[in-house]
């Protein structure tokens, strides 16, 4: 599809065209699925991820900018929603002691101290970050905002936003790593 017929399609689904959502979900369904199953690896967490990508590009369609890749944003869109559901799958699959069987409350012990080290771990790393690259990521990661809303929230160019992205990814790479969190770090540049 041209970037013209993108644009023009894009036009139509700012002014609520139903045909032309199911036209790009038809259109971009199958490789928005590969993006989230390569990340998740659960077929059917990816499909609601893409699906979920697809009611929030709906009901935030006003706000869309013909002028940006709409491949780039969907891509980017689907990669924020995994990280999205990593995140709150973390926060949620913590079994109670209680629940377990004795034999492996040790190992849990060990697993839900190492589990809150890291989180304590992210939150000090992250309020370390300059406050205006602190501000744009959180923006971006806690937010889910794309560059461009930022900056026009912000009053910054996208570029700015960009660097600040830069920024503060090697500053929490920097940050982390000698903890041990190599494997987190790789996720987090890749997922972001």
């Amino acid at each position: 599809m041209s970037a013209r017929q993108l644009n023009s399609q894009v036009s139509e689904l700012k002014s609520g065209n139903h045909d032309t959502l199911r036209e790009l979900f038809d259109s971009h369904f199958a490789y928005l699925m590969r993006i989230a199953y390569s990340l998740t690896q659960n077929r059917e967490v990816s499909e609601e991820l893409v699906q979920d990508v697809f009611v929030s590009l709906w009901n935030g369609r006003a706000n869309l900018n013909e002028d940006t890749s709409f491949n780039g944003y969907l891509n980017q869109a689907v990669k924020n929603r995994c990280y999205t559901y990593f995140r709150r799958k973390s926060d949620f699959d913590i079994v109670d002691i209680d629940d377990a069987p004795h034999s492996d409350i040790s190992i849990m012990s060990d697993c839900n101290l190492e589990a809150s080290d890291l989180a304590q771990s992210i939150r000090v790393a992250i309020s370390s970050l300059p406050e205006k690259t602190r501000v744009v990521f959180q923006m971006s990661r806690e937010h889910e905002l794309s560059y461009d809303q930022i900056a026009e929230e912000l009053n910054i160019s996208s570029k700015t936003v960009e660097y600040h992205m830069t920024n503060a990814l090697k500053l929490l790479r920097e940050s982390l790593s000698p903890l041990g969190y190599l494997s987190l770090i790789m996720t987090i540049s890749y997922l972001w």
